[in-house]
């Protein structure tokens, strides 16, 4: 048994329950959420919103892991962004489709994950392991299959988990960030200068995808939806990536919609012209000043169609 404080109780091999009498939800998904949990991340009637956000997840983003075996998949967002149930929806996926070994190294255990054709084992920081590059380092001794981190921070963490992938692991990582931009940075310049060019090789070769997502108000007024800045490391793209041109591959995501990539203005004028949200909810999330001016002149042409179709028809 682990050593130090234990929150929780080992119940078997493959799953870790909480203690202290929370409600615990269980979906079709067989994601399980603590209820606190769920309160932080997603506000009031927290309840009636998981599933159809799960099931978004799941449609939306596990077509970028379905074929990957060998890479490193970064998944961001601040606060209350959703990230930890995309995170939650990826490892499902991936268990219910894949005979993989997942170990988990979280900070704290927030989801409840169940195993099925594939294993899951989850170790919190702290309790069952004293530190992340520890314990990465002795989840790489398991062979497993994939390895999911709630963060990473440092450059030996980095590193390790790019390495990590040379041996034929799928890493998944959960980061702290607003934007595919802000992610490059991170993993980019956090090594000395002389080091820039090997960690740029190897994060043109070994990364898979970056998804950073926000949770926007639904146009059903009672959920809420993802919307997504997409990376998807193409050849285009790792020729970028081993420059170390930033710029560039944001330019890349921001010219449209290749090979599944897309930006969040992008993501928010598809989900707006779906009816997923309203036009005055797009025009809040759209950040580049002149596609919102465009939002805002598409806006106000439907809403003066609606009106003009009103009065036609109240004669």
């Amino acid at each position: 048994a682990p050593g130090g404080r234990m929150d929780g109780e080992i119940l078997s091999k493959w799953q870790y329950k909480i203690r202290g009498g929370k409600m615990i939800y269980e979906f079709e998904s067989d994601v399980k959420i603590d209820d606190d949990i769920l309160k932080q991340e997603l506000g009031a009637n927290s309840d009636t919103k998981l599933k159809n956000i799960v099931r978004t997840i799941q449609k939306e983003q596990n077509a970028i892991i379905r074929n990957t075996k060998d890479k490193i998949l970064a998944i961001q967002g601040v606060a209350g962004s959703g990230k930890t149930s995309t995170l939650a929806a990826m490892v499902d996926y991936i268990v219910h489709k894949r005979k993989d070994q997942v170990i988990m190294l979280e900070s704290p255990i927030e989801i409840l994950q169940e195993s099925a054709e594939g294993n899951v084992i989850q170790r919190e920081i702290g309790i069952h392991t004293s530190s992340i590059t520890v314990g990465l380092d002795a989840a790489m001794q398991e062979d497993p299959d994939v390895i999911v981190l709630s963060e990473i921070y440092n450059p030996g963490t980095i590193e390790n988990a790019l390495r990590a992938t040379e041996d034929g692991l799928l890493v998944i990582v959960s980061m702290y960030a607003t934007s595919v931009a802000a992610v490059l940075a991170r993993l980019m310049e956090v090594f000395e200068p002389e080091r820039r060019e090997e960690i740029n090789a190897m994060i043109s070769g070994n990364l898979r995808g970056i998804v950073v997502q926000k949770l926007i108000d639904a146009a059903d007024e009672d959920n809420r939806t993802a919307i997504y800045e997409l990376l998807v490391n193409t050849p285009e793209m790792a020729g970028l990536l081993v420059d170390g041109k930033i710029s560039g591959a944001v330019q890349v995501i921001r010219s449209g919609r290749r090979k599944n990539m897309c930006s969040f203005d992008n993501c928010v004028i598809a989900k707006y012209h779906a009816g997923s949200i309203t036009g005055e909810t797009a025009q809040a999330a759209i950040h580049h000043p002149e596609i919102r001016t465009k939002v805002e002149q598409e806006v106000a042409i439907a809403e003066a169609r609606k009106l003009l179709k009103n009065r036609n028809q109240n004669k």
